[in-house]
């Protein structure tokens, strides 16, 4: 199994967490099953293997990071990175509205 980085997100930021998954679907049913999903939108990729040791990764896995935790080790809210940054990251990410991570909950393949 693969490990995704999972953003959570409504009006404001829910939470972070790393789990494991087959695909990103997958990672998010795996988060709601540990309870680590609080809902809300997502936006979720896989994860690097040699990125698992970084703080701001290492942080958020088997658990939900807040964002005062995650910005104490440095790591920045996509709002807030440059413009570019953003862009490269929405081209491997995967976003999910907030009705469709509620529905993964009970998604069957």
């Amino acid at each position: 199994m693969k490990h995704f980085y999972l953003s959570f997100a409504d009006e404001t930021f829910l939470g972070a967490t790393v789990v494991q998954g087959h695909d990103l679907v997958d990672a998010v049913r795996n988060a709601w099953d540990l309870g680590l999903n609080p809902g809300g939108q997502v936006l979720g990729g896989e994860v690097p293997e040699e990125m698992l040791t970084q703080p701001d990764i290492a942080i958020c896995i088997g658990r939900l990071a807040t964002a005062e935790e995650l910005h104490a080790l440095g790591a920045q809210s996509l709002k807030d990175m440059p413009e570019d940054k953003q862009r490269e990251i929405e081209k491997v990410a995967e976003r999910g509205c907030a009705c469709c991570n509620g529905k993964i909950r009970g998604h069957v393949h």
